[in-house]
């Protein structure tokens, strides 16, 4: 079984019984061999963990683009990793909400600020309640005026129908 991904790929030979072949030709010498007695296993080691490194290409497999200079240097020419220190800020209250539920006996702002947004949950429904009643209000003005219009209609086939049979006669 392979597993290819950027720029490495694991072959694991304990699933697969087969001669050994790098995935690409350019691929010439493991980067590293773990057993399972080099991983601290109380199991015997079987066939090991072979990983090997794919030679990063000039160009871009998919698209042709040409890489930065620095991306494909192979040898000593290492990638440097830079590590950036950032801070977020964030609101006090926060911090405040942790330590309320996270004590025996929360304070009593805490109870206000949970009354408070229980407070503004509850209008928020009540108005959209209300919204809803007024349009089933609508709807029910508007079904009584559609079905006196049927109740019409279906006067007015009724007279057609019989004035239209007595004039065929």
């Amino acid at each position: 079984m392979t597993s290819v991904r950027k720029g490495l790929c694991l072959r694991n030979s304990l699933l697969e019984e087969r001669e050994m072949k790098p995935v690409k030709n350019l691929v010439k010498k493991p980067l590293a061999v773990y057993t399972k007695q080099s991983i601290n296993c109380s199991e015997p080691a079987k066939i090991p963990f072979k990983i090997y490194e794919d030679p990063i290409q000039p160009r871009c497999q998919h698209c042709g683009a040409e890489r930065i200079r620095q991306d494909y240097q192979t040898g000593s020419a290492k990638h440097k990793i830079e590590q950036i220190s950032c801070g977020v800020q964030t609101s006090d209250t926060s911090g405040d909400l942790k330590e309320w539920l996270c004590s025996d006996n929360p304070p009593d702002g805490y109870w206000k600020e949970l009354a408070e947004s229980r407070r503004v949950a509850l209008k928020e429904t009540l108005d959209e309640n209300k919204e809803l009643c007024e349009l089933i209000e609508s709807l029910n003005k508007e079904i009584e005026r559609l079905a006196a219009i049927n109740s019409h209609t279906d006067e007015f086939v009724k007279n057609h129908l019989a004035l239209s049979s007595a004039d065929a006669n």
